[in-house]
């Protein structure tokens, strides 16, 4: 019996689909990953980041590729946002990098894209670049996390309307309450509905 084994058979056999503590989040890792993860203090601090209504539905230890330099990175994703991070690492004299702990709203990515195992996120003018060696984790975030960040990006879409039309079409329910075919109250409640108040 491995030692991926062994974990799984502690934490318990099921694999988990939604993870609120770091002992669910090592349990779905041991089952796509077949390793236990490296980084423990990351899991804790994305397990006290969760929101209480907030659950991970997909985790994978991957290479962040900074300038030209892959060092490990846990990266976590939620129903509304990737959570990732790193442990201090020390690769030369000249080469480090100290822990650090960030977040991406799935409303901010401008485009997530897969190619074979390399992970481009690009979000508010800034590109992050990993690599994730196992296609079993890259096929659950092609099943479980693709749709939904796509999902949010239409949504957040539909909620921003241009800025002309909007003017525009208030501009046209104003010279109908000017001409006396709305009400005030009419106007107003359109108005609010096309800025989205």
């Amino acid at each position: 019996m491995g030692l991926t084994d062994m974990l799984m058979k502690v934490t318990g056999s099921e694999v988990p689909k939604k993870m609120k503590n770091r002992v669910e989040m090592s349990r779905y890792f041991c089952y796509y990953q077949k390793t236990i993860p490296k980084c423990v203090d990351i899991m804790r601090a994305i397990e006290e980041s969760l929101d209480p209504d907030e659950y991970v539905i997909h985790c994978f230890e991957g290479k962040r590729i900074v300038e030209r330099v892959q060092w490990n990175v846990f990266y976590a994703f939620t129903e509304k946002r990737i959570l990732f991070g790193a442990e201090k690492q020390v690769f030369s004299p000249l080469t480090a990098f100290e822990n650090f702990f960030e977040n991406i709203m799935y409303n901010d990515i401008i485009e997530m894209k897969i190619n074979d195992n390399t992970i481009i996120i690009k979000y508010n003018n800034k590109e992050e670049r990993c690599i994730c060696y196992r296609e079993e984790s890259i096929n659950e975030l092609k099943k479980r996390v693709l749709p939904l960040i796509q999902q949010r990006r239409n949504t957040s879409e539909k909620k921003e309307p241009s800025t002309d039309s909007s003017i525009t079409e208030i501009r046209k329910y104003k010279e109908l309450l000017d001409e006396g075919i709305i009400t005030e109250e009419e106007f107003e409640k359109k108005k609010k509905e096309l800025l989205n108040l």
